[in-house]
């Protein structure tokens, strides 16, 4: 079974930045999203990923899981992770206790907890626009979102994890946190 690397923590403290980074130690890593199931239900529906903003996917989670049952979503993600022939396994994006439940139940698997300060997230989701509206969002609006159905458990998931990066300062500063963490768990 592949080494599995589950990330938990608020948008914008650096959950994809620490994947890629992670990539170049591990040239093979594959990078599974929790968001990539609902982002794959909106491009079924002809919705392109850059029009589906934060709020949609906030309420098609809770909908999808009220329709089709507790932990939906990551009974698709634990699929991907079983059809998947890589060594090792970024799951990005652990929000739900079935998340949690399912990473644990995989051998040879670590959560990883990757926060920054509120501002911080604020700023870094403005300027990526990762999801439709980022950019224009205030902070009221951005730390509303962090009280969504899908967002509060975070804190919780991630007083449970393995290891907790803080992300508050440079780029190169956290970078050298992943290869660190590199070093010390994944060889």
């Amino acid at each position: 079974m592949a080494q599995i690397i589950g990330l938990t923590g608020e948008k914008g403290g650096g959950k994809g930045t620490f994947a890629e980074i992670l990539k170049e130690f591990l040239p093979g890593l594959e990078h599974i999203r929790f968001s990539d199931v609902l982002l794959g239900i909106a491009a079924e529906l002809g919705i392109p990923k850059g029009e589906v903003s934060r709020e949609q996917l906030q309420k098609l989670a809770p909908a999808l899981e009220e329709i089709f049952g507790k932990g939906c979503i990551t009974r698709g993600v634990k699929s991907r992770i079983q059809k998947s022939g890589d060594n090792t396994i970024v799951l990005d994006g652990i929000r739900w206790h079935s998340d949690l439940e399912m990473l644990r139940s995989l051998p040879n698997s670590t959560l990883v907890y990757i926060t920054a300060n509120p501002k911080v997230r604020f700023k870094r989701t403005k300027k990526r626009k990762e999801k439709s509206g980022e950019d224009k969002a205030t902070l009221e609006k951005f730390l509303k979102e962090e009280q969504a159905e899908t967002e509060k458990y975070i804190p919780e998931i991630g007083a449970q994890a393995n290891y907790k990066i803080e992300n508050n300062g440079s780029l190169e500063k956290f970078r050298r946190k992943v290869e660190v963490f590199y070093i010390f768990k994944t060889r």
